[in-house]
């Protein structure tokens, strides 16, 4: 969450690859074309890298990237939902499918993985069926099998997993079996008559076997995401912070409270020649390993990279308000090596439609005329400000405001007026207690008490932030929020965060939306075909559905901030992987 950092460090070049085709599996893995979505996903990177950084070059190998964040996470399973551990799930874990590897034109276009090629599909488009590929393993020598695949989905389905689960469950309900194996009580814990297995996936050999209760033209990408790359079966059904064996590059090694470690996978050489990609080495997967340190101020993290102690800090974020950004932007020292890539995060307030008063159209649309959506984009020290649900990666960046960037409060007064809500309307605001996030939530509520509203602030921490957010029963009825399409297409937002759940209220779709009309068009936008027409259909539901039914107050698109070592080169950001973790080196 998704969906969301030389002499100074220097940005990737996105237009200097070229793929190399053929049958041979040393050469580079041919992108494969399974109707790309024609939306850009490298809109606002900076591509004015020296040919020195060229990610088809020789980089130097080896050292240690020390990076920060300030809090921890939930667990630290190896694998899981959020933004920031994908980053490096992409770096540990093989899917059934991937993104090619190198930045480009083809970024964003699927390769096979684990698998040996795209899966075979029936003519109905209901059986998909993926060949393992032979001689592959985990860190720790295990091989890989077919039933893994099974066994993995399994463990990331179950409902005692969590956030995971309830998300993941949303995702894949499209398999014959899942909604009763995912079948959970009213607390989330697992139904006592819950299916035992997915009777939708079988194993046959080194083939896994997926039966869709509907075609899903979908499928190949939600076979790519990280949280379902298979694992070593046999771990907890639960969230571990012990370290799994990995199939990719690098492995965790260590976790404790204050520290954990990533180094390189014994295996990967052997893997990677398996898979095709033994003809990039030396070009990427260039460091020995990452140590990330948890619980520092971002006020001492960012210190620390001024001062050339820390490489980055993990998901960026250690510039937190304009003059900060300004000054280090105006720095002759610092701003070689400050960055602010275009993210593809929409940031939201999730209005819950499932408790008064915002299961009042017209109150959803006076808080969207309230809030003053350029102050808090000031105060964040990035992005744009931007009002509808889709971001400007799928959009383009002249797409139209549905609300205005600057608050008309007798507008929203109006709205409140027709609404026949008695005002003071009383609501509870959930935020990150990091900053910026306290004085977003401060403008938000001096905007909104001058409307007719009365909000109270309800600062939360990150750890179990959007379990807590997704709980209708929390008493939150606005909470802020920010989302990345999982890949490049309006359905990998619509679908995850409006399309009906079961239950309504859960850690995607915090905002309770459950609306039949809008379901009905989703899965009628899903069935289209790749391309233009496509993708113009999810912009038109972006622009029209956030005017008419507002689900959210959207407020900004943002950029991701990031002061880097002066050591560090090789970075790239792109709205799949984010941050690149294999492209990144140390220079001599």
């Amino acid at each position: 969450m998704k969906r969301p950092l030389i002499l100074g460090a220097t940005v990737l070049s996105v237009a200097l690859i070229a793929a190399a085709c053929g049958s041979d599996e040393a050469a580079a893995p041919a992108p494969t074309d399974t109707g790309t979505p024609v939306a850009s996903t490298t809109e606002g990177t900076d591509t004015s890298a020296p040919l020195s950084d060229d990610p088809n070059s020789e980089k130097p190998q080896g050292g240690i990237l020390k990076m920060a964040i300030n809090e921890p996470l939930d667990q630290w399973d190896g694998q899981a939902y959020y933004g920031i551990q994908w980053q490096m799930e992409y770096s540990t874990m093989n899917a059934l499918l991937d993104f090619f590897p190198l930045p480009g034109p083809e970024e964003t276009s699927l390769i096979p993985g684990l698998a040996a090629d795209l899966p075979t599909v029936s003519p109905d488009g209901l059986e998909y069926t993926f060949t393992i590929r032979d001689g592959l393993v985990y860190s720790d020598g295990t091989p890989v099998q077919a039933s893994d695949v099974k066994a993995y989905m399994e463990r990331v389905l179950n409902p005692s997993i969590g956030y995971d689960g309830a998300l993941g469950s949303g995702y894949y309900s499209i398999i014959e079996g899942v909604d009763e194996f995912a079948k959970a009580n009213e607390d989330g814990t697992p139904a006592a008559d819950r299916a035992t297995d997915i009777s939708g996936i079988t194993v046959a050999g080194n083939q896994v076997m997926f039966k869709l209760t509907k075609a899903n033209p979908d499928f190949n990408y939600l076979m790519s995401l990280r949280f379902i790359a298979p694992q070593k079966p046999g771990g907890p059904s639960t969230r571990t912070n012990a370290p799994e064996p990995s199939s990719g590059p690098y492995m965790m090694s260590n976790v404790t409270d204050n520290l954990v470690q990533w180094v390189r996978n014994p295996n990967w050489d052997a893997n990677a020649a398996i898979m095709g990609l033994d003809q990039y080495k030396g070009k990427i997967w260039n460091l020995d390993g990452f140590d990330l340190e948890i619980g520092d101020s971002v006020e001492n993290i960012l210190l620390k990279l001024k001062n050339n102690e820390l490489d980055m800090m993990w998901g960026g974020g250690a510039v937190t308000s304009l003059a900060e950004r300004t000054a280090i932007e105006g720095d002759a020292a610092l701003s070689p090596r400050f960055f602010s890539p275009a993210d593809p995060f929409v940031r939201y307030i999730g209005l819950k439609h499932a408790i008064p008063p915002f299961d009042n159209v017209k109150v959803r649309q006076a808080f969207n005329y309230a809030i003053d959506r350029e102050s808090m984009v000031k105060i964040s020290g990035d992005g744009s400000a931007w009002s509808q649900i889709l971001g400007a990666a799928l959009t383009g960046d002249d797409a139209p405001e549905v609300f205005p960037s600057t608050p008309d409060i007798d507008k929203a007064k109006a709205l409140i007026a027709e609404s026949g809500v008695p005002t003071p309307i009383k609501i509870d605001l959930q935020f990150n207690e990091t900053p910026p996030g306290p004085d977003v939530a401060a403008n938000v509520k001096a905007q909104l008490d001058q409307a007719g509203f009365e909000v109270t602030l309800q600062p939360k921490p990150g750890q179990g932030y959007y379990s807590f957010a997704g709980d209708v029963k929390n008493g939150m009825e606005a909470v802020m929020a920010g989302w990345a399409p999982d890949w490049p297409d309006g359905s990998g937002t619509f679908g995850p965060l409006l399309a009906n759940h079961e239950p309504e209220c859960n850690p995607s779709n915090i905002a309770c939306v459950n609306d039949p009309a809008l379901d009905a068009k989703i899965a009628e936008y899903q069935a289209l075909p790749y391309g233009a027409d496509r993708n113009a259909k999810w912009v038109e539901l972006s622009q029209t559905y956030a005017a008419e039914s507002t689900p959210w107050g959207v407020w900004k698109n943002g950029e991701e901030l990031h002061l880097l070592s002066e050591r560090l080169g090789g970075f790239y950001y792109n709205a799949v992987k984010l941050t690149n973790m294999d492209l990144l080196y140390f220079k001599p």
